[in-house]
């Protein structure tokens, strides 16, 4: 074969080679070749925490709400919170979780109420929808003995899920594991962000002050 169709032949292989490539890799500006990671599909939503979810009108409107919620102890809240501090260290000790962060999660949530009822159904001092609360043990979320273990044991959940980052933990607590790991994968901070924030610092209060009316 000739010098020169012999060259022409191996240019021609060498583009053939690239144009296969192409799909599996890219050029860099210094001209190597950068393989390209493979996108691994979504794991499958946890349908017994994601049934915390609830759809974006909801959420936007509930979030307004307890935004604008000023987080106050009178009495009848400071009587509920100090019966239900050993049940929350209880709690908290069974399922390795901050009893506080338990406490913060339901004056948050339900103001220390145990008769409270969301618009989408969540029920109890924790809020927790019946089909979680069954899950985790409770078929009565009214009843703090139940719901703060099945709270604990949800809660621990969430910081195994999201590598023990208590932002998203709480953030997914309040809408839902699906909801909160886009975010996670994406390493970009929760929509609902203001909702740990408020628990967080409902928690400092707790700790510094304990459960005093008007603390």
């Amino acid at each position: 074969m000739p010098a020169m169709t012999f060259a022409r032949s191996m240019a021609i292989a060498s583009m053939t080679l690239l144009v296969a490539c192409a799909g599996s890799a890219r050029i860099v500006p210094n001209g190597s070749v950068k393989p390209q990671r493979a996108t691994l599909p979504d794991r499958q939503a946890d349908t017994v925490i994601d049934d915390l979810a609830i759809s974006d009108a909801q959420q936007q409107v509930q979030g307004g709400r307890r935004r604008a919620m000023k987080l106050s102890m009178n009495v009848a809240r400071a009587t509920n919170c100090k019966r239900w501090l050993p049940i929350a260290r209880a709690a908290g000790q069974r399922f390795g979780v901050d009893p506080w962060m338990l406490l913060a999660i339901a004056w948050v949530e339900s103001g220390f109420s145990n008769q409270a009822v969301s618009s989408v159904g969540a029920r109890g001092p924790m809020q927790l929808m019946p089909k979680t609360s069954v899950a985790f043990g409770c078929a009565h979320p009214q009843r703090p003995h139940c719901a703060f273990p099945a709270a604990a044991a949800l809660y621990r959940r969430l910081l195994k899920r999201f590598g023990a980052r208590e932002v998203y933990a709480l953030c997914a607590y309040n809408a839902g594991g699906g909801r909160i790991a886009s975010a996670w994968r994406g390493r970009r901070l929760p929509f609902n962000l203001w909702y740990a924030e408020r628990v967080q610092a409902a928690r400092a209060r707790l700790k510094r002050t304990g459960c005093v009316p008007g603390a």
